[in-house]
């Protein structure tokens, strides 16, 4: 997932530092280095740093442009369009001093970007070893983004990190980048013969949120994260107490009987911890034999009145997975890292003299939970003095099960804005044909709420990277428990917000993966034919190719006389079943209450209609297909792509 601190002095030094990463003698944004690709056929934004008011000119492919740069030496000026070529040699000139970059090619620029399964890298596809040796691929280019959060837009990349480059696709450059990426632009090369330039961003565990600009957070109701997130740019002490408040209402909120661990004077249900301490799951306790969830931390630590003075800080050791920390009521420190030791900077007036009541509380996920580390790493320090937190410990169960817990907004992952200020707003509008997005693994503990962020995200980036670029969605793939009966949960909400958003935008397509995941692994490995199927789709989407983007597509049901027919557009062929004369993985559904669905057999009856039979219930409302984590669905056509997850009304 990899995990990331979000509060303490070094995270407020990586979260609020400014951009810097090219050469201070560049003109050229760090886009603009050897061996990048331009976009063809479109006008060209090209930009860096001079001296306030000097005249910039750049030059290629025998097209020149000039910009003057303002009071803080920013310049941008546009190319005019150039087709597909190269190489070529871009040239900017400024005050006596020129910078040029070579072997620069035109051709289709692809964003990529996402959470793991986007960030999955070739290396560990199926028959990577292959792969590997064969990716020689002189006219595929790749840009890679480091992963780095922001509390604020950067205008280049993170200053503390390797400066990213272009670079050709070989066996030696390809392995650790994005395999859906990279295996997509391969595909795509064998119908569209033109140089294929790859940015690809991604950052495993991440939740859409940390991808969207902060005005279209407001617009989505998160504007008080966003006020803190802004907070935290300046005052990340003082953030860390706003969002420790508002987590406290959170629990007010959600949980109005179960009283405010946080308070040294709540003491009811509490149990002491075992001297040992270690995960929670070895403590004997039958309550917390593999527990997932939030569960309350306490111990307290005497001082004299002039240690309370002094300046200090918290040490805990490792803690699994997430948390957040009190110190005498008040908030000090929250952290979503797995397994990092854990230092919080204790504000002025928080210690007192005499006792002092230190509270945790500590989100678990999955395997072992809770303060891991050895009592020895367990303390405060106190004008860089040591003084151990040798007392009990005790704890209580707060929240059972993997809930949708808030986290700061300034979270790597589960945060606001982040990702994009650290990762995106440094590509800034370097032109792209369309933007390539595998997400929503993250988000299905609130699924309503994606589509309405997915299409904010794709607002984002064509506001950035052009009003016409276009948007390849991946669905999520099979993933969990096979059902026995239907179910309705946040994997298949989400799967159903991406489709209903792509079907409304004629700029956007598509991707069907139910058929290629793994039910057992979060991460399937058949990444080669999901690159085949991105291509697909970007050949109907971007190129007008007369194909079928994503297989076929449900277009309409109709009840009555005992059946329901569901019209199929899209259709390769004719549509077949698979194994079956039978189409497995229909549902109709009296609503949407719990219990309202049945399974019920399909019967294709002419190359674009399935038939159901009604069972026993009232007149049906809804057809469902696929609507399952791991879905056994069999419904296909003669391009061999399967028909996807989709709820549609009866007519």
């Amino acid at each position: 997932m990899g995990w990331r601190r979000i509060l303490g002095p070094a995270a407020a030094a990586l979260l609020v530092a400014a951009a810097g990463g090219a050469s201070a003698q560049s003109l050229l944004h760090t886009m603009f280095q050897d061996h990048a690709v331009l976009q063809r056929e479109r006008p060209v934004p090209v930009w860096g740093q001079a001296q306030p008011g000097e005249q910039v000119t750049v030059e290629f492919a025998g097209k020149s442009a000039s910009a003057t740069a303002d009071a803080q030496g920013r310049w941008r000026a546009e190319l005019p369009a150039t087709p597909a070529g190269g190489p070529f040699v871009l040239r900017a000139r400024a005050g006596g001093r020129t910078q040029s970059v070579s072997d620069v090619l035109v051709g289709d620029v692809w964003l990529c970007s996402g959470q793991s399964n986007m960030q999955m890298r070739v290396k560990f596809v199926s028959n990577a070893e292959n792969e590997l040796r064969e990716a020689n691929h002189p006219n595929i280019r790749l840009f890679q983004v480091d992963q780095y959060a922001s509390s604020k837009p950067l205008t280049d990349f993170a200053p503390d990190k390797a400066r990213p480059s272009w670079n050709a696709v070989t066996p030696q450059t390809i392995g650790e980048f994005s395999a859906a990426c990279y295996f997509f632009a391969r595909e795509l090369q064998k119908t569209v013969n033109v140089p294929q330039g790859l940015v690809h961003a991604s950052w495993g565990g991440s939740t859409i949120q940390t991808w969207l600009t902060e005005p279209t957070l407001r617009q989505l109701g998160y504007g008080a994260a966003v006020d803190a997130l802004q907070q935290y740019r300046t005052d990340p002490a003082g953030a860390g107490r706003t969002w420790g408040k508002a987590f406290e209402g959170w629990w007010r909120k959600n949980y109005p009987t179960a009283g405010t661990p946080w308070l040294a004077s709540d003491n009811a249900g509490w149990k002491t911890a075992p001297e040992g301490f270690g995960a929670w799951e070895t403590w004997g306790d039958p309550d917390l034999v593999g527990f997932d969830g939030l569960a309350w931390l306490r111990t307290t630590v005497d001082l004299t009145a002039a240690q309370a003075r002094q300046r200090a800080s918290l040490e805990l050791g490792a803690v699994a997975d997430a948390d957040i920390t009190w110190i005498n009521g008040v908030p000090i420190g929250s952290d979503r890292m797995w397994g990092p030791e854990r230092r919080y900077q204790i504000p002025k007036g928080v210690l007192k003299a005499g006792r002092n009541t230190i509270t945790m509380g500590v989100f678990n996920a999955w395997n072992n939970g809770g303060l891991l580390s050895s009592r020895d790493k367990q303390l405060l320090r106190v004008a860089n003095q040591p003084v151990p937190l040798n007392g009990a410990w005790s704890y209580k169960i707060g929240a059972k099960g993997n809930s949708a817990v808030p986290f700061p907004p300034w979270d790597a992952l589960f945060g606001i804005a982040v990702a994009r200020n650290g990762m995106i707003e440094p590509i800034g509008p370097y032109a792209a044909r369309g933007l390539l997005w595998y997400q929503g693994e993250s988000n299905t503990a609130r699924p309503l709420e994606y589509g309405p962020m997915l299409q904010g995200l794709m607002r984002d980036f064509r506001a950035t990277q052009g009003r016409d670029i276009d948007v390849l969605v991946v669905q999520l793939a099979a993933f969990g428990s096979r059902a026995s009966q239907p179910m309705n949960n946040g994997w298949t909400i989400v799967r159903e917000q991406q489709r209903r958003v792509v079907a409304a935008d004629p700029h956007a397509g598509l991707v069907i993966t139910t058929d290629i995941g793994d039910p057992t692994d979060v991460h399937p490995t058949q990444k080669p034919e999901l690159g085949r199927r991105l291509a697909r789709a970007a050949r109907h989407v971007s190129y007008g190719e007369a194909i079928s983007p994503s297989g076929p597509v449900a277009a309409r049901a109709e009840g009555g006389g005992g059946v329901v027919q569901v019209k199929f557009s899209d259709v390769t062929g004719k549509l077949l079943t698979y194994s079956s004369n039978i189409a497995i993985g229909f549902e109709l559904c009296g609503g949407e209450a719990a219990g309202s669905c049945a399974f019920v057999e399909g019967r294709v009856i002419s190359p674009n209609i399935v038939r159901l039979n009604v069972p026993h219930m009232p007149q049906p409302k809804l057809v469902r297909f696929c609507w399952a984590d791991s879905p056994i669905c069999n419904l296909y056509d003669e391009s061999g792509l399967p028909a996807g997850p989709f709820e549609i009304p009866v007519q």
